[in-house]
C-alpha cells in the first residue's frame, strides 16, 4: 500500500496521507478488536470470579464451616460440547 510523505521544513512536520482501508479490510481490523476485547472481559470476569469464590471459602474456613462446592464444580461446557449459560465460547484468531 502506498502512502503520500511530504515534508514540510518551514513548520518543521511531517505529513503522512495513507489511502482509505477497502470497506472488508477495515469489518476484518473492528472484529480482530472485538474478539480481543470480549477475551479480555471475558478473563477478568473469571478471576474477579475465583476471587470471590476464594473469599467466601475463606469466611466459611474462619467460620468452621467447610467450603461448599458449586453445583457444576468440575463440569466444563454441556454433553452438545458447547458453551454453558455464563461460560464464554472460545475466540479463534486467525480465520478469514
Amino acid at each position: 500500500m502506498g502512502a503520500d510523505a511530504k515534508i514540510d521544513l518551514e513548520k518543521n512536520v511531517i505529513t503522512i496521507n495513507r489511502p482509505p482501508l477497502p470497506i472488508y479490510q477495515s469489518v476484518i481490523e473492528k472484529t480482530r478488536g472485538l474478539a480481543f476485547r470480549t477475551q479480555a472481559i471475558g478473563a477478568a470476569l473469571s478471576r474477579t470470579s475465583q476471587q470471590q469464590q476464594q473469599q467466601k471459602q475463606n469466611q466459611q474456613r474462619e467460620q468452621g464451616q467447610p467450603p461448599s462446592q458449586p453445583a457444576n464444580a468440575g463440569a466444563v461446557g454441556n454433553s452438545a460440547g458447547g458453551p454453558t449459560q455464563g461460560e464464554l465460547p472460545t475466540v479463534v484468531e486467525g480465520v478469514r
